[in-house]
């Protein structure tokens, strides 16, 4: 069966839980157009918060369960937990099955424009979280921005924060297996390797980073976004390189 066949089998097997998501988030106006689509089970722990989405409204604008990577199961169910706070998309966004959503009460979570999250890839918010257009997160990657179990300090007598924003730039590649704590901050146009931690804000554009917890590996490297013609994608990247 080709990919776009499949794809909108997917979509009609799942048309009843897009519909009612669509119309519990959503305006009228905007629900109407069914911009989110399940293409894989789901399952809702929860369904309160708020669902946001800014720009140009269109049909299946953001995949829910999207068939990804053929190594791993495509009816894995994506599970959707949000107990409340504001979950933002700006554009599309397509998440693989067999990943999860949290979003706790009060948290902030952003995906911007055309951002891709592969299997098995949690997201926990308990305060805020944003991911920067056309960003790719692999498969198998954590991003939490909180300890989410309190800790204190018995020298000084405080309360340890346990939670701290985490910003990922915009056109950023995370690799598969990789975790992303409080305070994390990865600059545009960088990278960070397979099986990597990053628990702190990092600096240089056009860099990859990795190790545990990362650091800097390597200056003036960048990941080519257009994969389907390659030396256009190098042209753009130089481009972007030359005005930073």
């Amino acid at each position: 069966m080709k990919r776009s066949y499949f794809n909108r089998w997917c979509i009609l097997k799942h048309i009843i839980a897009s519909i009612r998501f669509n119309f519990h988030y959503l305006p009228f106006r905007q629900a109407i157009h069914l911009p989110f689509v399940f293409m894989a089970p789901v399952r809702f722990y929860s369904k309160g918060g708020k669902v946001m989405i800014t720009g140009p409204i269109r049909h299946a604008m953001i995949s829910l369960g999207l068939p990804g990577n053929d190594v791993f199961d495509r009816q894995e169910p994506f599970i959707w937990n949000v107990e409340g706070g504001v979950c933002h998309f700006q554009g599309s966004c397509a998440i693989n099955p067999g990943s999860s959503i949290t979003l706790r009460k009060g948290a902030y979570l952003s995906f911007g424009e055309r951002v891709s999250m592969g299997q098995h890839t949690k997201i926990i918010c308990y305060k805020k979280i944003v991911i920067g257009h056309q960003s790719l997160i692999s498969w198998d990657c954590t991003l939490m921005d909180s300890d989410a179990h309190p800790f204190y300090d018995l020298e000084q007598q405080r309360l340890i924060s346990n939670s701290e924003s985490i910003v990922i730039g915009c056109r950023t590649f995370i690799g598969q297996r990789s975790t992303i704590l409080k305070g994390a901050f990865l600059p545009n146009y960088s990278s960070l390797a397979s099986n990597s931690l990053l628990n702190k804000k990092m600096v240089d554009q056009f860099a990859l980073y990795g190790g545990i917890p990362a650091r800097l590996v390597k200056k003036n490297i960048a990941r080519i976004i257009n994969e389907r013609d390659i030396q256009e994608g190098i042209k753009i990247l130089q481009q972007n390189y030359n005005n930073k």
